[in-house]
């Protein structure tokens, strides 16, 4: 009988427990839920197809590694420029680097040149 009385009395105090739980544990797990989706979309938007989307291009070189520099390259090697909706191929052509305009005449005025 003393241990009936004893699990009766433990029952009684894990009943509101036992209540309380339920609602804690499906608001825990919702908390859980929203926070991987949250996590899910930022890991998304990292990716670089969501980056091409945005207007950006990924350029690689006939090996398939990634271009980097304009250095990597040699003229009439081929590419492959991704973009969003698709590839596209290329050839480079001319020398790598920066090719400045050719400086206009100063035309005979008297100006200095801040350059």
């Amino acid at each position: 009988k003393a241990l009936r009385g004893e699990l009766r009395h433990c029952r009684e105090a894990l009943a509101p427990l036992a209540t309380r739980l339920a609602p804690a544990w499906t608001r825990l797990l919702g908390q859980r839920r929203d926070r991987l989706g949250a996590l899910g979309r930022l890991l998304e938007s990292y990716g670089y197809r969501n980056v091409l989307q945005r207007g950006y291009a990924l350029v690689t070189d006939e090996a398939g590694g990634i271009v980097r520099s304009p250095a990597q390259l040699r003229p009439g090697e081929g590419l492959t420029i991704e973009v969003a909706d698709g590839r596209i191929g290329a050839t480079v052509s001319g020398a790598p680097g920066l090719r400045r305009k050719p400086r206009p005449d100063g035309g005979g005025d008297d100006q200095e040149s801040l350059f």
